[in-house]
C-alpha cells in the first residue's frame, strides 16, 4: 500500500486487546494528500510527508496507538488512554518518529488497542480476610503499592514493613488468605514495584533505612534471594565505622 509521499505501508489489522479484530486498516490515498500539501518533495532529514487512515471501533473505548517497524520497534506514540466513541474515526501520522525525525522510506504499521476497563473506588469496606487475627490476614504498615499477577497466585508489595514482610501473596482460589510467598522480611528495604517473568519476580527499593536504590529478584521455584548476571552487590547498611557491612 503506497502513501503520498511515495513510501510503502504495510497493510495491517488493528488488533484489541484481548485479540479482537477490529478490521483493516485503511490509508487514504486523497488525505494523506491533502495533509502532505499540493506540491510533495522527497523526504530529506527536514521533511516528512504525513498519512491519514481509518480505523472503526464497535463500541466506545479507551484506546491507544502507535508506529512501528516490521521488527516490533515503536517508533512513535500517536496517543495514549484517549477515550473514543463509537464508529469511524480519522487519523493523520505526520510521518515522524518520537524524536521528530522524518521516518524515511520504511515499512511500517500502525497498531491500536483499546479496552473498557474502568477504575471503581468503593470505599473503604474493612479487612475482609478470612481469619480474625494471626499471620494469614492482610495487614502491613503501609497500604500495598504494587501488585503482579503470576499464573493463579497473585504477589502484591507493600513497601517498608517494621521489620515484617514486605511481599505478600494470595491464590485466586482463596484471596482471603495471605500466604506470605516470600520471606522478605528485612530492616532497611521497602518493596515496592513487583514485576515477574513468569519465573522470577523482580522487586525495587524505594525507600526503608537504605539510603541507596536497587533491584532485587527472587526465584519463584524456591522463594529465595535470586542473582543478576551483571550489576554489583549492595550493602543496605554499614556499622558506625564504615568498615563493616551490617548484616540483618
Amino acid at each position: 500500500m503506497r502513501g503520498s509521499a511515495g513510501r510503502w505501508f504495510r497493510r495491517v489489522l488493528l488488533i484489541a486487546v484481548p485479540c479482537l479484530v477490529l478490521g483493516a486498516l485503511e490509508v487514504s490515498p486523497a488525505a494523506a494528500a491533502a495533509a502532505a500539501g499540493p506540491t510533495p518533495a522527497a523526504l530529506t532529514p527536514s521533511a516528512a510527508r504525513a498519512t491519514a487512515w481509518t480505523f472503526t471501533l464497535p463500541r466506545q473505548a479507551t484506546t491507544s496507538a502507535g508506529i512501528f517497524d516490521l521488527q516490533g520497534r515503536l517508533l512513535r506514540t500517536l496517543w495514549r488512554a484517549e477515550v473514543l466513541s463509537a464508529g469511524e474515526h480519522r487519523r493523520v501520522w505526520d510521518g515522524r518518529d518520537d524524536l521528530g525525525q522524518p521516518v524515511g522510506d520504511v515499512e511500517v504499521e500502525f497498531r491500536l488497542i483499546h479496552h473498557r476497563i474502568k477504575h471503581v473506588w468503593e470505599g473503604v469496606i474493612g479487612n475482609s480476610s478470612t481469619e480474625e487475627g494471626g499471620p494469614s490476614i492482610h495487614r502491613s504498615f503501609h497500604q500495598p503499592s504494587s501488585i503482579v499477577p503470576v499464573g493463579s497466585r497473585i504477589y502484591y508489595g507493600v513497601g517498608y514493613n517494621e521489620q515484617q514482610p514486605g511481599i505478600h501473596g494470595f491464590s485466586l482460589n482463596a484471596p482471603q488468605l495471605n500466604t506470605h510467598p516470600i520471606p522478605s522480611a528485612d530492616t532497611f528495604v521497602s518493596h515496592e514495584i513487583l514485576a515477574s517473568d513468569g519465573l522470577r519476580l523482580y522487586w525495587a527499593n524505594t525507600g526503608g533505612f537504605s539510603p541507596v536504590s536497587f533491584v532485587g529478584v527472587y526465584d519463584l521455584s524456591t522463594a529465595k534471594l535470586g542473582s543478576f548476571a551483571f550489576g554489583k552487590s549492595v550493602c543496605l547498611n554499614r556499622r558506625l565505622d564504615w568498615k563493616v557491612c551490617f548484616k540483618a
